[in-house]
């Protein structure tokens, strides 16, 4: 079987499954990819008439799901380390870093290996955890939401590229709703739409009733609305309700075709959505939940990300596979919201004593 990067993985998988292999990128843009090695698996397996023999090491800590990107340190080192290790001792090696707000008692970072002997797999999955378990270079760098907003603005008065800050805590492929408010509050505050007027945005926020009536007044309007939710965290609630008059600068059925490295190829249906305006700030509102993953979404709703002085997104990391080429920095955001950046913050019940929560 192939597995997601963030599988918890458990001692019972590795038991019973002949062999388990997982993705090697954080945007995953190697789905089809570790399907080959999947397959590659299968055929060892079949030739060596049983399963091969198998060492598996699980790292100490929790590794936060910001700091898991593949494009980025450690994790970037770690990955091209794993295959020069396939290579040198043909082995097949998988690293899953886990999701790390499981309450689970196997919840974590494992590393295991095949091999055609035992020695095999052991040597070629010790010299990959002794990399990985460095815990220091797993810790990660978050900002407020008056910083984050403020660092952004500052670096784009002088960018060439958009600003792309990411609300990672209100991910919908994380846990999330998508429909907290904080960042946008924060670009109001600190009049970030007065200072580029129609060059901010911020997407995809799920409001279904907000998305339904804009759409019924038409583009050009003006609507009252109270624009998103607050909502439970693991700290208390997020932010009110953003209220006030919107103006409706586009409209759109919710079909999208997706073209960047993850989901290219596919089309999403995302229901009644509109680009809603507040004091310069651009917010795509949709009827359906999707990670802001691919800068489609934001054209859908006639906003064109490229041209945008700051670009706040619903995501964690995804994001990055298709923003990041285009923008001048990024910065992750710890606006209140339901997916905890922080796994250290979360009240666990049933996570082993042995695992620290934090690297």
């Amino acid at each position: 079987a192939s597995l997601d990067l963030h599988a918890n993985v458990t001692r019972q998988m590795l038991e019973q499954a002949d062999a388990l292999v997982s993705y090697r990128t954080y945007p995953h843009v190697d789905m089809a990819a570790t399907g080959v090695l999947a397959a590659q698996l299968l055929q060892r397996r079949w030739a060596l008439g049983k399963r091969e023999s198998v060492h598996a090491q699980r790292l100490p800590f929790l590794i936060p799901l910001n700091a898991m990107c593949t494009l980025l340190e450690p994790a970037r080192s770690i990955y091209e380390s794993l295959r020069e290790l396939d290579r040198e001792h043909g082995s097949m090696l998988s690293f899953c870093m886990g999701f790390p707000a499981a309450d689970i008692e196997e919840c974590g970072p494992v590393i295991w290996a095949y091999g055609p002997n035992e020695a095999v797999a052991q040597l070629a999955c010790a010299a990959l955890t002794q990399q990985a378990s460095v815990a220091a270079q797993w810790r990660q760098e978050l900002h407020a939401p008056a910083v984050a907003v403020r660092r952004a603005m500052d670096s784009a008065e002088h960018a060439a590229r958009p600003v792309v800050v990411a609300d990672t805590q209100d991910n919908p492929g994380a846990g999330g709703d998508s429909n907290t408010t904080g960042l946008l509050h924060a670009l109001l505050q600190q009049g970030a739409g007065r200072r580029f007027p129609q060059q901010v945005a911020l997407g995809l926020l799920f409001d279904p009733d907000s998305a339904a009536r804009a759409c019924a007044a038409g583009v050009g309007s003006e609507v009252e609305l109270a624009l998103g939710r607050s909502v439970p965290t693991h700290t208390g609630m997020s932010d009110p309700p953003v209220q006030g008059r919107f103006k409706v600068r586009a409209i759109s059925d919710g079909r999208c075709l997706l073209k960047g490295p993850m989901m290219g190829g596919l089309t999403v249906q995302l229901g009644p959505s509109a680009c809603l305006e507040m004091d310069g700030v651009l917010v795509a509102v949709t009827s359906g939940k999707k990670q802001m993953l691919d800068r489609e979404l934001f054209r859908m709703v006639g906003i064109q990300p490229e041209a945008m002085r700051v670009v706040v997104v619903k995501s964690s990391v995804h994001f990055r596979a298709d923003f990041e080429p285009h923008a001048s920095h990024v910065l992750v955001a710890q606006a209140a919201g339901p997916m905890a950046a922080d796994p250290g913050e979360l009240h666990w019940q049933r996570l082993s004593p042995h695992t620290r929560t934090r690297p």
